[in-house]
């Protein structure tokens, strides 16, 4: 048995609290029990309208469902950017660090990912998102 994601977890600790199974849940959510089985291990990455109706089936608040986005896209077993709109320095940065992200020591990546982390602070105090809202 593959061990759960993060997303995974919190998942299936949300549907066990509520004393469901992976299959009630499927079933309630509209998908597969195969489906939310691979969602919950990483195999499949969830799709944005499956997020949608899981966390309208938990009746989340926007804090929660931000959180459970992260661990979503933490979770994920590959992460796709679009650079139709990037200019080419941006895609020449996204090329690079597609080609050296397994090599990047881990102070760099920390450091990295800091950044990152104030940034998205930056913009969730700007601007909060209502796209995951039902």
């Amino acid at each position: 048995m593959k061990p759960l994601t993060t997303f995974g977890k919190e998942l299936r600790k949300r549907r066990i609290d509520r004393a469901e199974t992976l299959f009630s849940m499927a079933t309630q959510i509209g998908v597969t029990s195969a489906y939310l089985s691979a969602v919950e291990t990483g195999r499949k990455r969830v799709s944005e309208d499956v997020f949608r109706r899981i966390t309208g089936h938990f009746g989340l608040e926007m804090a929660e469902i931000e959180i459970l986005k992260i661990l979503a896209d933490e979770s994920a077993p590959s992460v796709k950017i679009s650079l139709l709109k990037a200019d080419d320095e941006a895609r020449s940065v996204a090329a690079m660090f597609a080609r050296t992200f397994h090599d990047m020591e881990p102070e760099k990546m920390r450091g990295l990912k800091k950044y990152l982390e104030n940034i998205l602070e930056q913009r969730v105090e700007a601007e909060p998102d209502d796209r995951y809202r039902d």
